[in-house]
């Protein structure tokens, strides 16, 4: 496969490559350049209906389910190794339908195989509970148990990568996984359930299915499908509430990841150049398509002036540009669309009173006009009212604010629907240690930001979702628990 030839793509379900049932396409184009770089199917109701019974026939003649975790270790681990051996063609792909920088799109691939290796060691590990002192004639004890076929609806902004964060453990615990990616990153999907198909995979263990925007009817229909046990999602709190309801008629399991607005808290006693260099890489990494992305910034007052002075120096010299180009730090914006959103956005800002320090629009670079760019941006004076302040805006955009005590700061922190993540910078452990007891997020990085790995659950509060992904918790969205309490002697009779 290239990723600069046109090419025609096909649904993967039940270990087979299938048009649509409905025979329609789309195409889909690099958002740096334009380029169309392949076409996929639009996938409808039937397609969806079609994988999901090809999961569902593997799982009831349980012949994954029931494998031993050494036979499950293995082919995750050739899934890992299959993501290593294509890297190098895996990161064109990311570049291409992502736009991002080459080292970034490494990074999903690397990362993506990091998953199937954590969990192919997890999966040999999976059990259940012995619950002491009941009755000294009694055994009780608990199984964990696959909920069945798992759903899995995954965003645009790490389209390999969090297909894999999902698939990964969906697998370990037992569930054929039916996945449907964004409709603007469908490419590396197919290539993941191209890793299936050439590592010998049952058949109906890993589907994909394409689909295109508007309505996602591929993900209307996994999401009300009565043979779908678990869908897990990743995107808008908008659309997350959406999953929600949809599933709530057949009482699925949900796991929704929808997003953030992270409070990033740097105090006077910082190491100033380290927190510099977190907050510009935390905001701007992956052009601030990131859910975790530092995208409200609140300043001690006493370093606030040389604090925001250097990170707008920094922020100027950043490097935006096409993402094959080794020099270039962002990438373009994902479409058109939510380069019109972000520029929205600031022109909200403005109106609202915040002072814009610098960026602010789109590029006007002659090289760069057939992309989705848009400078990075900072915005100063910024209230807790306003929409900069509280709502996702998922671009290359920061709110900075400043405060006087500690205790202000966690107060704006969580002063936000969201409730995904959060940092503070300071080497006072009775700062650190009020801040990530008090600042109410699901994760919370002490002089550090955005480092994450497999073994790290990672979720949010309130509008950031429902459950955990990652570390070993992750089994725990695909997985049933059932008790089991046994009479180890004769039984004593109550009615007599």
């Amino acid at each position: 496969m290239t990723t600069t030839a046109v090419e025609r793509h096909r649904h993967y379900v039940g270990g087979t490559w299938d048009d649509a049932l409905e025979g329609g396409e789309f195409e889909r184009r690099d958002p740096a350049t334009g380029t169309v770089i392949g076409i996929f199917q639009a996938g409808g109701r039937a397609d969806a209906d079609r994988a999901v019974q090809a999961a569902r026939k593997l799982y009831e003649e349980e012949t994954w389910r029931r494998l031993p975790g050494a036979d499950k270790q293995r082919l995750l681990s050739r899934v890992a190794d299959w993501l290593r051996e294509h890297q190098d063609t895996l990161t064109r792909a990311v570049a291409a339908e992502a736009g991002k920088p080459l080292p970034w799109a490494e990074f999903d691939v690397l990362f993506a195989a990091d998953y199937f290796d954590y969990y192919s060691g997890v999966v040999r590990d999976i059990g259940g509970r012995t619950i002491p002192n009941l009755r000294y004639d009694l055994l009780a004890y608990t199984l964990k148990e696959p909920a069945g076929v798992a759903a899995i609806l995954t965003p645009w902004n790490f389209p390999l990568l969090i297909a894999a964060q999902k698939a990964a453990p969906a697998l370990a615990a037992g569930c054929p996984v039916v996945l449907k990616p964004s409709p603007l990153t469908p490419l590396t999907a197919l290539e993941l359930a191209r890793a299936f198909e050439e590592v010998e995979a049952p058949a109906g263990l890993f589907n994909v299915v394409t689909d295109t925007l508007p309505g996602s009817p591929v993900g209307e229909a996994l999401t009300t499908h009565p043979d779908v046990a678990v869908v897990s999602f990743t995107g808008s709190h908008e659309n997350g509430r959406r999953v929600m309801e949809a599933a709530a008629g057949t009482m699925k399991r949900v796991a929704l990841e929808c997003g953030g607005k992270c409070p990033n808290i740097v105090h006077a006693d910082a190491d100033l150049d380290a927190a510099l260099d977190a907050a510009t890489f935390g905001v701007f990494f992956n052009t601030g398509q990131v859910c975790n992305a530092a995208s409200r910034l609140y300043l001690h007052e006493s370093i606030a002036e040389e604090f925001l002075e250097a990170f707008v120096a920094r922020t100027a010299a950043l490097r935006v540009g096409i993402p094959a180009d080794p020099s270039t730090q962002i990438g373009p914006l994902i479409s058109e669309a939510q380069l019109d959103r972000v520029a929205s956005y600031v022109d909200t800002g403005i109106e609202e009173g915040a002072r814009l320090v610098t960026g602010g629009g789109r590029l006007d670079d002659p090289a760069l006009k057939a992309g989705n760019y848009f400078e990075p941006t900072i915005f100063a004076d910024v209230t807790p009212d306003m929409r900069v302040a509280r709502e996702e805006i998922f671009g290359p955009v920061v709110a900075v604010a400043t405060y006087s005590q500690i205790e202000d700061a966690v107060r704006a922190g969580n002063d936000s629907p969201f409730g995904l993540a959060g940092a503070i910078w300071s080497n006072d452990l009775e700062v650190t240690t009020y801040v990530t007891q008090h600042l109410r997020v699901g994760m919370v990085w002490v002089n550090e930001f955005l480092a994450m790995f497999p073994e790290t659950p990672h979720g949010g509060y309130g509008l950031s979702g429902v459950g955990r992904e990652m570390g070993p918790e992750a089994l725990h969205e695909f997985q049933e628990n059932k008790t089991v309490i046994q009479k180890t002697g004769p039984r004593a009779p109550i009615f007599v």
